[in-house]
């Protein structure tokens, strides 16, 4: 297949062709060549929007595309426009993608015509504001926990309760706790009005809150395990999440609830119950 590339970014529907070819060239992971003019026989030559190369069973073969960036539904004449471009350039199949969708009698043309694929696109910028990523929100905390102090003289008033509590918290913000769900215990030392160093032993429960929510991906925004910013939920940084927050945004989740499969994300929360 000799093929001419006539590229113009003037010729109308020119863009919506540049995406229709980007579209299948990611998806797909082949080759798309733009614009093409292929041989039909006789010295003659075709325009076609888009042109797929595709090898299957050992064979090279190539796939024509025909887009139309319509108001109106594609008829069945579009169609059939398809079939003698698929007849004339020996193309293996084609496939016709129309923006405003296709008539009840192209589908049924379609249908009799095993080389013919019909794809329906949404417009670009209706369709940014359409994509969803199932999200699951995993918040990990300490549930409960009790605490041992070894060596303290005198009795435990509030004050030193709320002190280890605070060491505590430090701890598990600094990352130096066990954040797998479960039960863990933790020592450390710390210096009282005493001769010598007292220390405490704490045994900490973690727990797991779980959410659940379709995310609306927006052009340029970036999900990972420490931050998501969609434009309408924003988390700063990990420190940053609060979970009466995340319950007003996102559905909370029964213990053992299957959930589709879903983008994850983790994080500790730093607060104490």
């Amino acid at each position: 297949m000799a093929a001419q590339s006539r590229h113009s970014d003037s010729k109308p529907g020119a863009q919506f062709e540049k995406i229709v070819a980007d579209v299948h060239r990611r998806i797909l992971k082949k080759e798309v060549q733009e614009n093409q003019r292929l041989p039909a026989g006789n010295s003659r030559y075709r325009q076609i929007d888009a042109v797929l190369q595709e090898t299957t069973e050992g064979q090279h073969r190539f796939v024509i595309i025909e887009c139309k960036d319509h108001r109106r539904k594609a008829e069945v004449g579009k169609v059939d426009e398809l079939i003698g471009k698929i007849e004339d350039v020996s193309a293996s199949r084609g496939i016709l993608v129309s923006k405003a969708g296709f008539t009840t009698g192209a589908i049924d043309r379609a249908k009799k015509e095993p080389r013919v694929q019909l794809s329906e696109v949404f417009d670009v910028e209706a369709l940014e504001s359409r994509l969803c990523l199932p999200t699951t929100l995993r918040i990990r905390r300490i549930s409960t926990f009790n605490l041992h102090i070894h060596r303290v003289p005198g009795p435990m008033g509030n004050a030193l309760i709320t002190f280890l509590k605070k060491r505590l918290h430090s701890a598990w913000n600094e990352a130096r706790l066990n954040e797998e769900i479960g039960t863990h215990t933790f020592s450390e030392t710390f210096a009282l009005r005493s001769t010598e160093d007292s220390y405490v032993t704490y045994t900490y429960t973690v727990g797991e809150l779980v959410y659940f929510k379709a995310l609306r991906v927006e052009k340029g925004c970036a999900i990972n395990n420490a931050a998501y910013d969609s434009g309408t939920f924003f988390f700063e940084s990990v420190e940053s999440i609060e979970v009466a927050r995340v319950e007003q945004e996102w559905r909370k989740c029964s213990s053992g609830e299957t959930l589709p499969p879903s983008f994850d994300l983790t994080f500790a929360a730093f607060e104490l119950d």
